[in-house]
């Protein structure tokens, strides 16, 4: 049952920040990138990005 929680945590952190990267106005080499990210990484990656990749946002 905890897998499950993990694994629903973890699309849905994952699609959330997908999300807002296509929303971001970056360039398309700094959204690839993230998209990447995201998808590697669902837990590290969105979590990376909500950190530290909104900041770059311009």
């Amino acid at each position: 049952m905890e897998g499950l929680i993990f694994g629903i945590v973890a699309v849905s952190l994952a699609i959330w920040a997908m999300l807002d990267v296509i929303r971001a106005t970056m360039d398309m080499n700094h959204r690839i990138l993230w998209m990447v990210l995201v998808i590697l990484f669902p837990i590290v990656g969105p979590l990376i990005y909500f950190i530290k990749g909104k900041k770059k946002v311009t």
